[in-house]
């Protein structure tokens, strides 16, 4: 019995463990995955907030590339890429996507 119970709980672990690393992975993922999203026109630094939240990953950015900047509105169906080339579209801006987020910078 103490022995079933030992497998039991070493068994409870590693699937407890696959499931974390699996939520770890998931903003990876996200990025591929086509996301309904609405961001109304405005701010560039609002509307990448907003879309950093809508994949649940992180963004960064030197605040005086992305201040006093605005976009149009955004709404519909896309991927993590498909909503940044929206959004930086006709600027200066590029993007990359990391493993938990993404950076924007200046184009070279």
């Amino acid at each position: 019995m103490l022995k079933q119970i030992c497998t039991l709980s070493n068994s409870i672990l590693v699937y407890f463990f696959i499931g974390v690393s699996c939520l770890t992975t998931l903003p990876i993922a996200a990025k591929n995955i086509n996301t309904f999203i609405y961001i109304p026109a405005g701010s560039l630094s609002d509307s990448l907030r907003e879309v950093a939240n809508a994949y649940a990953v992180s963004f960064s950015s030197n605040p005086s590339l992305i201040n006093d900047k605005t976009t149009s509105i955004l709404v519909g169906d896309h991927t993590l890429a498909q909503a940044l080339d929206f959004l930086l579209r006709g600027s200066e801006l590029t993007y990359e996507i990391q493993d938990n987020g993404f950076v924007i910078f200046q184009k070279k």
